[in-house]
């Protein structure tokens, strides 16, 4: 059972990895209009809303993980607060896909949300980054 937990949460670490490439992604946005950006943002908001589900199996598999290890308390709030960022962050980010996708949004608050999701993309990729690291290099075990 621990063997195929570990395996599946490896699984849901490499899908993850589309937030760290949601950076890159998004900075097609800015040059996009009319039809072509509703599309783009559209595939945006179904994948970013993917994430979040498979978010949800990494917190759940990743908290079975570590009750079967012997982590410091500290290491394991410092992971937990990460994550909670990392999970937070793509909520934020579909009101702005939303905000994009809106029919009746004028020019300004597309440009604005585009910004915004470029901003939280980059935000949520560093914290990705760091929970990485922190899984690897348990310093605190």
């Amino acid at each position: 059972m621990d063997y195929l937990i570990r395996v599946l949460h490896g699984f849901g670490a490499i899908a993850v990895g589309f937030y760290l490439l949601l950076p890159f992604i998004t900075g097609k946005l800015a040059s996009l209009k009319g039809d072509s950006l509703r599309g783009f943002t559209k595939v945006m908001f179904s994948l970013n809303r993917i994430g979040q589900y498979i978010l949800i199996f990494q917190f759940i598999s990743g908290g079975y993980l570590i009750s079967q290890a012997q982590y410091t308390w500290t290491w394991i709030i410092v992971v937990l607060a990460v994550f909670l960022i990392v999970g937070a962050l793509p909520g934020v980010m579909g009101s702005s896909f939303k905000r994009i996708l809106k029919q009746d949004s004028n020019e300004t608050v597309i440009q604005q949300s585009i910004s915004r999701v470029s901003t939280l993309s980059i935000l949520i990729s560093i914290c990705l980054l760091i929970l990485i690291f922190m899984m690897y290099y348990p310093a605190f075990r």
